[in-house]
């Protein structure tokens, strides 16, 4: 389970396709976010991945969460897609992520003390089913991303600060 610390750091998986991305339903156990639709992720330290640039080194954090939160189900790291950082955020300490693009080879099969549901969304869905919803940095990395790209014609979730891009 995740804990809170000085910093945290993670590795966050987008799998997208046909206009539509992966979310999953946190845990209401989970004490980052409970409850709230996000992307796959899991949290990492700097030892064990010391260049999140290195792909081969990220597989390795990505098969943990596969055999951690996804019942196993393959994960395949496709590529590096951005990083930010943000310390304004509701456990208060500085946060840094990095997103990659990825594709799981079927369905994850879910451990609910990570996440209860997962479900394919537009960026119309997503806005829909998170309205209300406390929006962590990855959803606001992910957003930009698909603005910025051309994969949504709007952001449906806010901006990543100028402070906050790595």
């Amino acid at each position: 389970m995740e804990t809170i610390a000085s910093q945290i750091e993670a590795v966050i998986g987008v799998w997208f396709k046909n206009g539509r991305t992966l979310y999953v339903k946190r845990s209401d156990r989970m004490e980052n976010y409970p409850n709230v639709w996000s992307l796959l992720s899991i949290q990492f330290t700097p030892e064990e991945l010391p260049d999140f640039t290195d792909l081969e080194e990220v597989q390795e954090v990505m098969d943990r969460m596969s055999k951690e939160r996804l019942g196993e189900v393959p994960v395949r790291l496709i590529h590096y897609l951005k990083s930010a950082r943000c310390s304004d955020n509701p456990m208060q300490v500085p946060v840094t992520l990095h997103l990659y693009q990825i594709e799981l080879e079927s369905e994850p099969e879910l451990n609910p003390e990570y996440y209860v549901d997962c479900e394919w969304f537009t960026p119309e869905e997503y806005t829909k089913v998170s309205e209300n919803a406390t929006c962590g940095l990855c959803m606001r990395m992910w957003s930009d991303y698909c603005y910025q790209r051309g994969l949504s014609k709007t952001r449906f979730a806010p901006r990543v600060g100028q402070d906050d891009e790595q």
